[in-house]
């Protein structure tokens, strides 16, 4: 038996009552065998089941459902199968979302001609991109564990150690060349640093400019966004159809479009 709201997740009318094979069937045919065998386990062994499964309503919405079942009835004799079944499209569309600006970022920060050093709260380095490799003349497993003193001279060696202070009584980055951003935990602790770097060899061989960073870079899709804008250059993931699917504030600025312009289902 199904509840009202049991329904409308799957787009039945109310009060329906389908038969295992028919509520089954709405499900794509790669995931109705397992949704069968969770529904016999639990009737037949007493096992509880907990899916996370793609639907297709009768009007043709697609959805994921969350489904928890446990059997009920005599002991070693259950007779009933009775759960919930939650609504979980937009957590899911969140994750994907996420998912998609996670990769665009790593594309970014792989590919990028500017350099990405990470530190934690005690200078040692933690991570460095191909860039960043580059710029030091050092492959990253000789850059990992290792504090950024051991790669700058004595005058940035004293900028370095002031900023790093600076940033530990949360003191925003002067006018120094290295504008780093301190990164901080879901409970507001410290964890460590990015920075963004530029090789300018070319034009200013006498010193080593560093450029501005990015946003602090948080556990959320907030956080993938906020380093997104803070880089100079305008980029945004367009899809076949010319839909922006993540865009950065610089592409709005560029284009004078809404700075959210990647949840205005913009086309280029």
């Amino acid at each position: 038996r199904l509840t009202l709201q049991a329904c409308r997740i799957h787009g039945l009318p109310a009060h329906a009552q389908p038969h295992l094979d028919s509520f089954v069937s709405h499900y794509p045919i790669d995931h109705r065998a397992s949704l069968h065998s969770a529904f016999h386990r639990a009737l037949q062994e007493g096992q509880p089941f907990d899916l996370e499964l793609p639907l297709v309503t009768p009007q043709g919405e697609r959805r994921w459902v969350h489904l928890i079942g446990q059997a009920e009835g005599a002991i070693g004799r259950p007779d009933r199968v009775t759960g919930v079944v939650q609504d979980i499209t937009r957590s899911r569309q969140t994750e994907h979302d996420l998912a998609e600006k996670h990769h665009l970022l790593e594309l970014l920060i792989q590919t990028t001609s500017e350099g990405f050093w990470f530190v934690d709260g005690e200078a040692v380095t933690t991570d460095a991109n191909p860039a960043m490799c580059k710029i030091l003349g050092y492959p990253r497993e000789q850059l990992l564990g290792r504090s950024i003193f051991e790669f700058v001279d004595e005058a940035n060696r004293a900028i370095f150690a002031h900023q790093i202070q600076q940033r530990a009584v949360g003191i925003p980055g002067g006018a120094c060349y290295n504008h780093a951003t301190p990164i901080y935990d879901t409970d507001g602790r410290r964890l460590g640093s990015i920075g963004m770097w530029s090789d300018i060899s070319d034009r200013k061989r006498a010193e080593q400019q560093l450029l501005d960073t990015s946003e602090a870079l948080r556990q959320t899709s907030q956080e993938l966004q906020e380093t997104l804008d803070s880089i100079t250059q305008g980029i945004a993931k367009v899809t076949a159809d010319g839909r922006v699917k993540v865009a950065n504030h610089r592409v709005a600025e560029l284009l004078g479009l809404p700075v959210d312009v990647s949840n205005m289902n913009t086309t280029f």
